[in-house]
């Protein structure tokens, strides 16, 4: 694994890099509160044959820098000048949650750059479609939101006081938020911490959350995608049971939009760590050359 950053007047970035450069690029992007090592475990297992790339979002990761607009267009922009400035010209798209709405979003809009790609459990969500929703269907549920407001009071609160004393009490408390636990996901885990003041901090702060849910709030459904020749897979997760309704309402919503075969997965929102040989399967079946 390489890690490459790039410290440009104009544009500053960190990514994650695994594979040889003559194989098919790869380019992932992880989801809200994340991190470029979201996806270490398939990289690792895929490196042989494919070029991957994990770029961290603004206010994430190892630079963990923080921009003032978190519109979904303008996050597309600054994911094209990291493309550019590594001189990509064809390249899949493997991307979870938020990053999966950006890269749907970025599809849209460079649509000749990208040759097939995976959305793991992303990038069909509509914020107002849920909020409206969960006021049908008050269930009191964790992530069951009934506005942007008390979305956003909610990882305000859970981003700024997700601390612990120690290196040890973090990962016994974090190992048992998944389905699985192995050394990847202990490191990547690890990466998405830094220790401050005596104490072990989650890196991306509440107001970084608040704007990237405005940004998500805001963005557009797609316009080119609906026709499109670009190989589109979504990888819905099936866990909780509680969420599957309100999920296949979103999914109808965004078929109207965009072309798409779906594969349900039996898994948390989390897929790639849950299930990460599912998501392999998908990669050497839909990203050939």
């Amino acid at each position: 694994m390489n890690h490459i950053l790039l410290n440009e007047a104009d544009l500053k970035a960190s990514i994650y890099e695994w594979g040889n450069k003559d194989k098919p690029t790869i380019i992932c992007l992880h989801g809200l509160g994340s991190s470029g090592l979201s996806f270490l475990e398939i990289a690792e297992s895929i490196k042989l044959d494919y070029h991957i790339l994990s770029i961290e979002l603004p206010g994430h990761g190892y630079l963990y820098l923080e921009q003032n607009d978190y519109e979904i267009s303008d996050i597309c922009e600054w994911v094209h000048k990291i493309i550019s400035a590594l001189q990509l010209y064809q390249f899949f798209i493997l991307a979870h949650s938020w990053g999966a709405q950006v890269m749907t979003r970025y599809a849209d809009i460079y649509s000749s750059n990208v040759k097939g790609i995976i959305l793991l459990d992303g990038g069909y969500h509509n914020k107002q479609l849920s909020y409206n929703y969960h006021k049908l269907n008050i269930d009191h549920q964790q992530f069951c939101f009934t506005s942007l407001i008390e979305e956003k009071e909610y990882y305000l609160n859970d981003f700024d006081n997700y601390n612990f004393d120690d290196w040890d009490q973090y990962e016994a408390f974090e190992c048992k938020q998944y389905l699985r636990w192995n050394s990847f996901l202990a490191y990547a885990a690890k990466n998405l911490m830094v220790e401050q003041n005596g104490k072990i901090v989650f890196r991306v702060l509440g107001k970084t959350a608040c704007k990237a849910l405005d940004g998500m709030y805001s963005c557009p459904m797609p316009r080119n995608l609906k026709n499109t020749m670009i190989p589109i897979v979504l990888v819905l997760a099936q866990l909780p049971e509680s969420l599957i309704e309100e999920r296949n309402i979103q999914l109808y919503e965004f078929r109207k939009y965009v072309k798409l075969l779906v594969v349900k997965a039996p898994t948390t929102h989390m897929i790639h760590w849950d299930n990460p040989n599912l998501v392999i399967n998908i990669i050497y079946k839909q990203f050939n050359c």
